[in-house]
């Protein structure tokens, strides 16, 4: 993917989508630095371009930089207010830097846009565990269940939970 994405910028290198692909094949190769350096171009070339903020985000998450990451996820958003994806990251960025109440208005916000999203209603469920709402988490874990019975996060998360409150038995 790399090579082909490579040849479309030397026959034209504005195209933004180009490299925001490129940006995300290096990324999933685990090769940030380029990964990031192709997103920032294609912002560049399309400030508006949500794809582009979005996948910035992902390879600044994945580089640890989550304050930095929450700021991508934002202009994503506000280019495209429906796109759950973007809430869900941005509320992984803001719990990962420890903003669990705004992590978590995230994850509703993404749950409301796509009811059926699993990681968004378990990472939902974690934040409230860590916020020692365990009987918001737990309601949220079984949600998770319900769509996946066998997410292993989910039944981790839930087991965890029911151990804190001394609920041994279920």
């Amino acid at each position: 993917a790399v090579d082909h994405y490579r040849r479309a910028l030397e026959l034209d290198n504005r195209f933004a989508e180009v490299h925001t692909n490129l940006g995300t094949a290096l990324s999933l190769a685990g090769r940030l630095d380029e990964a990031e350096a192709c997103c920032r171009r294609a912002l560049e070339l399309r400030p508006d371009f949500a794809d582009a903020h979005s996948d910035l985000g992902a390879v600044l998450l994945k580089r640890n930089r989550p304050v930095e990451a929450a700021e991508c996820f934002r202009r994503a958003i506000q280019f495209q207010p429906r796109r759950a994806a973007a809430h869900f990251n941005l509320g992984r960025a803001l719990a990962q830097s420890k903003s669990l109440d705004e992590a978590a208005d995230c994850f509703r916000q993404t749950l409301a846009i796509e009811p059926d999203h699993v990681d968004a209603h378990t990472r939902l469920a974690l934040v409230l565990k860590d916020q020692r709402k365990l009987t918001e988490a737990i309601g949220s874990f079984r949600l998770a269940l319900q769509l996946k019975p066998e997410y292993v996060d989910a039944l981790n998360g839930l087991g965890t939970v029911l151990a804190d409150l001394k609920q041994f038995d279920e």
